[in-house]
């Protein structure tokens, strides 16, 4: 059984974790598409900031999709992080934002020079399947941080 003291620790963890990883989240998909627009597409900034935040709020169930994998970084490291070691949460952040980035960014980039080259199918499947992607990517990316984790154990003590 929890403790008061213990739960409100693990509540203190949830605070911390999930908006960051909310922010993560939008940077991700914000960011990383006015990139690829501006990059691929050639694009102005303001016409490619204003298509990314139209596409991002009248299609709310894809946005809803992509923000799935990072909430669950962000819960998995709060979870990770309890009894009073941070640092091991913020391991596993580190690890699977990282990845997430990865994926999100080369999926926007491939949105973009599909669309370009009018392969229409190809370029809603690069965005669409990042949250499928990202199974097996999170998995790999909590090994990492599972593995740095003790590894940054041993060096502490």
């Amino acid at each position: 059984m929890l403790t008061r003291n213990v739960r409100l620790q693990m509540k203190q963890e949830y605070k911390v974790f999930l908006p960051t990883s909310l922010l993560a989240a939008l940077v991700s998909i914000l960011v990383f598409d006015v990139v690829a627009r501006m990059m691929v597409r050639a694009e102005t900034f303001s016409k490619a900031i204003n298509d990314s935040v139209y596409y991002s709020v009248t299609q709310p169930i894809g946005t809803i999709m992509l923000l799935i994998p990072f909430l669950v970084v962000g819960w998995i490291s709060a979870v990770v992080s309890k009894d009073g070691q941070q640092w091991k949460g913020w391991c596993y952040f580190i690890c699977g934002v990282g990845v997430l980035f990865y994926l999100y960014f080369a999926g926007q980039m491939n949105a973009s020079y599909y669309i370009e080259q009018k392969q229409w199918t190809a370029s809603a499947l690069s965005v669409g399947l990042l949250p499928f992607y990202s199974i097996p990517a999170l998995i790999v990316a909590f090994s990492i941080g599972w593995i740095s984790t003790k590894v940054i154990g041993r060096w502490k003590t």
